[in-house]
């Protein structure tokens, strides 16, 4: 399936002007006849069927195909290491654990401040 990028004019000319959106946005025409918006900020697309003739259903992998023919092969966005070992497992658990402790170590300390603080004006 191929597809040709278009100008917002001549998008609005095949498509209807209540399909042309402002902001940054790319349009495309496939073969097939559907019309393809891509949102350049998220690099998700919309899919446009013209209004004089019904296109049926499209399957998911059609779907992935059009993303992938308008946005680019798909790439995932958190890159996983080619290897995890149970030694890198808990150097993060323990990252994770000792950033966490001192958050609420930090937070009951200024509540025991606060209190301090509480008690002395009262007695004052």
């Amino acid at each position: 399936m191929k597809t040709k990028e278009m100008t917002a004019a001549q998008f609005a000319a095949q498509f209807g002007s209540e399909a042309v959106k402002p902001g940054a946005f790319s349009y495309f025409m496939c073969e097939n006849g559907l019309g393809l918006i891509r949102n350049n900020a998220d690099r998700s697309i919309e899919i446009v069927q013209p209004p004089h003739h019904e296109i049926g259903e499209l399957s998911p992998e059609e779907e992935l195909q059009l993303l992938a023919l308008v946005c680019g092969d798909f790439a995932t966005d958190v890159d996983m290491p080619p290897s995890e070992t149970v030694f890198d497992f808990e150097q993060r658990e323990r990252s994770s654990r000792r950033t966490l402790g001192t958050i609420w170590m930090s937070f009951f300390v200024i509540i025991l401040v606060l209190m301090v603080i509480l008690a002395y004006n009262y007695w004052l």
